[in-house]
C-alpha cells in the first residue's frame, strides 16, 4: 500500500483500502463499538491534537532521544545474542513500525548486517494476519522471524517479541522494563506514514487479503514519521541509560486497581504511559489514574491530552506504572443496550 516509507526501511504488508471506506469521528465509533461492532471494522478519523499537545511531543522526543536510543540499542544486542544476524524483523504495525526501521538501522551499524523487515497488522481479538505471516514464510525460514513492537500489550505474542518497554514483564527482549515514553505514541498516522490504524472488515478485506489500512492523503503535511526515526538514529553514538524502577507487578496490579475501586465488574484498564496515551487518542476513557499529579516525567502529554478532551484526572499509588486509563466494558455497553 502507499506510504511514505522508504522500501529500504520496510516491506508494508498491508491492503490499501483507500477511499473503500468512509472515516468516522471518535464519538461515532464510540456509539458503534457499543452496539457491538468491532474496532477493526471501522476507519477511524484521525485525531487532530492542539497545538499545546504537539509541542509537548517535540519537547518528549528532544528530552527522550538519547534513551530511546539506549533501549533500541539494548534491544538489539539481546536480539542478535539470541538469534544472530540471520533474523528477520517483522514490527507489528503501527507502532511497531519505526521501532522496526530503528533496529534495522542499528543493526546495519553496529553488526553490519543489513536484515529485511517487514510491517503486518495484529488486531486484538481478532489475531495476527496470517495472510501476511504466510508470505514471510515463504521467503524466510520460521526461527529467523523475530516480532517486534513498542512495547507489551494485553494482546501480544509474549513468546517472540521484542519491544522497547516492557513494563509488563511478558518478555526477554526488552530494551527497558520502565514505564518509559516512546514520543511516537503520542501521535497516530502522522509518525507512522500516514497509514491508519489496520483494518479486518469483510466490505473490504477479502479471505486471502492482507489485512487492510488506508493512507491519509490530507495529512502529508503533517507527516514526522521520518522526523522521528532520525532523531533517534543520531543518538546512537550518544544514548542515555534508562533508571530502572521497576517491580514487576504486572498484570496483577491492573485487577486490584479495579478492585479497589469498585470497578472490577464494569470497567477495563489499560496499563501504562504509552497504553494510556494510545487509549486517549482512540477513545474517551471514564479517568486516567496517575502516580502523582506533579511527576512531569513522561506524562505532560497526558495531562493535557486528557485536558484537551476533558477526562477527569485522579491520583492513585501505582506501582509499576506511571499512568493508566479506565475505559467501560463494550459488554456492559451491550448489556445496558439490550435492557
Amino acid at each position: 500500500m502507499k506510504t511514505s516509507y522508504k522500501p529500504e526501511d520496510v516491506i508494508v504488508l498491508l491492503k490499501d483500502i483507500t477511499g473503500e471506506l468512509q472515516p468516522l469521528p471518535l464519538k461515532e465509533r464510540e456509539k458503534r463499538r457499543q452496539q457491538g461492532i468491532h474496532y477493526s471494522e471501522m476507519l477511524p478519523l484521525e485525531y487532530q491534537p492542539s497545538r499545546a499537545y504537539l509541542e509537548l511531543y517535540h519537547q518528549a522526543l528532544s528530552k527522550y532521544g538519547r534513551r530511546i536510543a539506549y533501549a533500541i540499542a539494548q534491544l538489539v544486542d539481546k536480539i542478535i545474542a539470541q538469534k544472530g544476524t540471520n533474523v528477520t524483523l517483522v514490527s507489528l504495525a503501527r507502532t511497531g513500525t519505526p521501532v522496526g526501521i530503528l533496529l534495522k538501522r542499528y543493526i546495519l551499524k553496529k553488526y553490519n548486517v543489513n536484515v529485511p523487515h517487514y510491517t503486518i497488522s495484529i488486531i486484538l481479538k481478532k489475531g495476527i494476519d496470517h495472510n501476511a505471516l504466510q508470505y514471510i514464510l515463504g521467503k524466510h525460514k520460521p526461527e529467523t522471524i523475530q516480532f517486534i513492537d513498542g512495547w507489551t500489550k494485553e494482546h501480544h505474542i509474549s513468546n517472540n517479541l521484542a519491544v522497547v518497554a516492557d513494563p509488563a514483564h511478558l518478555t526477554s527482549l526488552y530494551g527497558t522494563k520502565e514505564d518509559f515514553l516512546i514520543p511516537n505514541t503520542c501521535l497516530g498516522s502522522t509518525v507512522s506514514e500516514l497509514f491508519s490504524r489496520t483494518i479486518l472488515n469483510s466490505e473490504v478485506i477479502a479471505e486471502n487479503d492482507f489485512h487492510g489500512a488506508a493512507y491519509f492523503e490530507y495529512l502529508e503535511d503533517k507527516d514526522v514519521s521520518y522526523e522521528f526515526i532520525e532523531s533517534i538514529e543520531k543518538q546512537f553514538d550518544n544514548t542515555e541509560p534508562i533508571e530502572e524502577l521497576s517491580n514487576n507487578a504486572g498484570s496483577q496490579e491492573a485487577e486490584e486497581i479495579l478492585r479497589n475501586l469498585n470497578l472490577f465488574d464494569t470497567c477495563t484498564i489499560t496499563l501504562g504511559i504509552n497504553e494510556t496515551t494510545r487509549s486517549l487518542l482512540q477513545s474517551y476513557p471514564l479517568k486516567i489514574l496517575v502516580r502523582s499529579n506533579s511527576d512531569t516525567e513522561y506524562i505532560e502529554h497526558i495531562i493535557q491530552l486528557a485536558k484537551d478532551k476533558q477526562i477527569p484526572i485522579e491520583e492513585y499509588p501505582l506501582q509499576n506504572y506511571r499512568a493508566c486509563a479506565i475505559l467501560k466494558r463494550m459488554e456492559v455497553h451491550l448489556q445496558c443496550s439490550s435492557l
